[in-house]
């Protein structure tokens, strides 16, 4: 009976399946982030990818001069929210003062 132990040892392999599981885990989670972007000529456009540089890959796909690309910005959630609620303000106070 000394040799029985309640809970399970690890084998040999075991450690592998655990860090494969951590991967699989880590792959899952959703990393993606809220950028502003600026470009000559629009107004600011919010966009959202998993870094900087997938967002620039993906502009310069739509947009014929790459250089027409002013800046990006890594930005909140919040900050998102409040840039469309002023927006939508914006637009409720144009319309009331014509």
């Amino acid at each position: 009976m000394a040799g029985k132990r309640k809970g399970r040892q690890l084998k040999k392999g075991d450690h592998m399946t655990l860090e494969m599981d951590i991967r699989r885990l880590h792959h899952n989670i959703n990393e993606e982030s809220n950028y502003k972007v600026q470009i000559q000529g629009l107004p600011t456009m919010y966009v959202t990818g998993s870094g900087p540089s997938q967002v620039k890959a993906g502009l310069r796909k739509i947009v014929k001069k790459p250089d027409m690309i002013t800046s990006i910005e890594r930005v909140t959630k919040a900050e998102v929210k409040k840039a469309f609620r002023l927006k939508a303000m914006d637009k409720e106070e144009d319309n009331g003062d014509e």
